[in-house]
């Protein structure tokens, strides 16, 4: 007499029988895989997954844009106490710095491109009217990283002869040199008067996450 027959049929033993017998498990996963490599990298970088794109776009910026970032700059205060600096790139970009009350510092790139497009969507609360002002005035000034708010102001006063002039070449951050660190970290290194900082920015979220007093130097 032969073997007795199996009831209900062999198994699938092997991955590839698994997608054969469950084609919409397999289509499901499949689908799937791309939301999850994106949750992966959102918590290997310590970041919202719905922030991950914007994050990615705003290293990209600084990336970009280096050259921009060490352009001598220089505060200006608003009635809400918020200090801000805007500094025209050579891409059109503006990058502002930012420093509000109980608030890190951070820098916040201004995209030409996200301006003019009607389809993105603009920045609200103090940010919305800072960077309309700075793109209004961009619109009828030649586009160049060195004629940021600091150099206009210096060169529309007079000049550090006087005490006044002399008050404002002091108060000008000048960066001395940067470098990224890692794959998210700018080391900048700023000298404001006579005193220097080491200054550290993760360029995925825009924040200025140290800011420590050092010895000036020429190198980072």
């Amino acid at each position: 007499m032969s073997g007795e027959k199996k009831s209900g049929g062999e198994k699938p033993r092997s991955w590839w029988q698994w997608i054969l017998v469950y084609p919409t498990l397999a289509l499901a996963l499949l689908t799937a895989a791309p939301d999850w490599l994106e949750r992966i990298e959102a918590w290997q970088v310590n970041i919202e997954k719905d922030q991950l794109a914007e994050a990615n776009r705003r290293n990209s910026f600084f990336r970009a844009n280096i050259d921009c970032l060490a352009a001598p700059f220089d505060w200006v205060e608003t009635p809400d106490s918020v200090r801000v600096d805007a500094t025209i790139c050579d891409s059109g970009d503006l990058l502002l710095r930012v420093e509000a009350p109980e608030t890190m510092p951070f820098l916040h790139p201004v995209r030409i491109g996200d301006i003019v497009s009607a389809q993105t969507a603009s920045l609200d609360g103090t940010l919305d009217a800072i960077a309309a002002s700075f793109a209004a005035h961009a619109a009828t000034q030649p586009l160049n990283s060195s004629l940021n708010t600091a150099t206009k102001l210096l060169q529309s006063r007079p000049q550090p002869e006087s005490e006044a002039g002399m008050q404002l070449a002091q108060s000008v951050a000048v960066v001395l040199c940067q470098k990224f660190i890692d794959d998210r970290t700018l080391l900048r290194h700023i000298r404001v008067g006579s005193q220097c900082f080491d200054e550290r920015v993760d360029t995925l979220t825009g924040q200025i996450v140290a800011k420590d007093p050092t010895s000036c130097r020429s190198t980072c």
